[in-house]
């Protein structure tokens, strides 16, 4: 079985404070009532927004090479399965995610999720943690989750979700785990920003400034090309840095 990325590399990274960082979660184990019993569990999608009303569960569309949860606006962070090949789907809000296809052995089959999210320590909200399953036939559906409040500049910690399912398939009882795990840290926001571009021997390009909430969607960058951000907030400074590709 192939695994293939469909997300973009960009340098969104730990920016993502203030409205749209306030937005994390997870950590249930179990099925929900209203989920198939042979459905898998692939990720999450975590809201700040109320659930639809008279909503068990919302089926996504797929547009675009994205699943869209039809009512729902969320940060995604699940991996699918289409013909034996595992496609991530992971916002942008999400930094260092990386998910990994485990064959345990002849019978069984894990999938590993891992991300990081940075929030604001100006902002404190009720966050849902809804989990995303696949059915056998494909269909992306999420169910109600859990709701939980994080507040504290220097606060870290992680959530996690896990499930398997077993499938008869081949002649045999084939088992397939998921797990996922997000390490949350709540750091002060950021007076600016600095986005520098590195040649491979660390010689300078490019350095520009943003403000808190004007860092674009997504910098073009050649694949060789080190993208650095650094965040500035009174005398301290934190920074991060990602091998960027184009979209």
């Amino acid at each position: 079985m192939k695994a293939k990325k469909t997300i973009r590399v960009i340098i969104t990274a730990v920016v993502i404070i203030g409205a749209m960082a306030a937005a994390f979660a997870l950590g249930a184990s179990g099925k929900f009532s209203m989920v198939n019993p042979h459905d898998r569990l692939v990720g999450v999608l975590i809201t700040t927004q109320p659930w639809p009303d008279g909503e068990d569960r919302v089926y996504a569309e797929y547009v675009d090479g994205e699943y869209v949860f039809n009512g729902i606006d969320g940060i995604a962070c699940f991996a699918s399965m289409d013909d034996n090949t595992l496609y991530t789907h992971v916002d942008d809000a999400m930094t260092d995610a990386s998910v990994g296809l485990h064959s345990v052995n002849d019978d069984a089959e894990e999938v590993t999720i891992n991300a990081t999210l940075y929030l604001s320590s100006s902002s404190a909200c009720i966050v849902q943690r809804n989990p995303v399953y696949q059915t056998a036939s494909g269909a992306v559906y999420v169910v109600a989750g859990d709701g939980a409040e994080y507040r504290g500049e220097g606060l870290s910690g992680n959530f996690s979700l896990s499930d398997s399912v077993k499938r008869y398939e081949g002649g045999k009882t084939m088992t397939y785990g998921t797990f996922l795990n997000v390490v949350v840290k709540i750091i002060a926001e950021p007076e600016k920003i600095e986005v520098s571009q590195f040649e491979a021997d660390g010689r300078l390009i490019s350095l520009e400034y943003y403000a808190p909430g004007a860092l674009p969607d997504s910098i073009d960058s050649d694949p060789h090309i080190s993208l650095s951000a650094r965040f500035r907030k009174a005398e301290r400074t934190m920074s991060c840095s990602k091998e960027a590709m184009k979209p």
